[in-house]
């Protein structure tokens, strides 16, 4: 059975600098718009997204011509799951400050959300064009070449984002990914071991050497990695099918049946040719 391996999704710069504003609201309009952005920053940080995009209406109420307010409005409409709103205000930003990197990184992603690939690389590449220091651009653009199944690049981008930003754990992941794509099993299992050290809560992280060591005959290695990406995210199908191919490998047909009915039960397929193997080798009927 061909074992999936799963790129993380593209991430999304959470905010904009700016000073924060204490006690009560100016009285000018000007400052009681800032007052509005930076208490709809903090909301959009802590995940209060609703708050969020109230406080950035105030904020664009009381001036309009705010590239930030539009900017972070763009950015908490996507975490909302409404792309759409979100590009438009991330055009609107876009046309009042042609200059901000983080909008155009902010936009490739909606796009990249969409299935624009081509848009949202050119994106990316507009915002590293403005600042070349952005890591999550050169991250996501990374995760759109290995989409493309082009390693080299992606390569490169997940080093230059590794090279600003050390201590990532997700970025390991998927250059892992990418040394998986270029066969090289070694390399790629230690940026799993890295990511994990890290971030032992990174599901993707014990997923995917998980994939590395069934592809490797290890199959009780295999299934203590899959088991943990379940415990950290129960309701993972692929996961369950990739369980259940270790457990038939095991000869445990028991348990692959167990992971095949609840793999399903969450959306998962499997090839007909490997449930007609689990058949004869269990002797049971599906």
């Amino acid at each position: 059975m061909k074992k999936l391996i799963t790129v993380l999704g593209a991430a999304l710069i959470l905010g904009i600098c700016g000073s924060s504003l204490t006690g009560t609201a100016a009285e000018s309009q000007k400052d009681l718009s800032a007052y509005y952005l930076n208490r709809g920053i903090r909301s959009l940080a802590e995940g209060r997204y609703e708050a969020a995009a109230a406080d950035l209406t105030r904020a664009l109420k009381t001036n309009p011509g705010s590239a930030e307010a539009h900017y972070t409005r763009g950015v908490v409409y996507r975490h909302l799951g409404k792309p759409a709103r979100a590009l438009s205000d991330l055009n609107k930003a876009l046309a009042l400050n042609p200059k901000m990197a983080e909008a155009y990184l902010a936009r490739g992603v909606v796009y990249g959300d969409s299935g624009k690939a081509n848009l949202a690389l050119a994106d990316y590449n507009r915002a590293l064009k403005l600042n070349p220091h952005l890591a999550l651009a050169y991250y996501n653009r990374g995760i759109l070449y290995l989409q493309k199944d082009d390693p080299d690049r992606a390569m490169a981008d997940f080093n230059r984002a590794l090279k600003i930003a050390p201590g990532k754990a997700e970025v390991y992941v998927n250059r892992g990914v990418a040394y998986k794509q270029q066969g090289q099993d070694h390399r790629a299992l230690a940026d799993y071991n890295q990511a994990i050290r890290l971030n032992p809560r990174l599901a993707e992280a014990y997923l995917n050497r998980g994939l590395i060591y069934a592809q490797k005959g290890d199959s009780g290695r295999a299934i203590a990695d899959f088991t943990q990406a379940l415990t950290l995210k129960p309701k993972w199908a692929i996961a369950y099918q990739n369980r259940a191919v270790a457990y038939y490998s095991k000869k445990d047909y028991g348990k692959a049946w167990e992971d095949v009915r609840q793999a399903e039960k969450l959306g998962g397929t499997f090839p007909p040719e490997f449930l007609k193997l689990l058949q004869q080798a269990s002797g049971r009927p599906q």
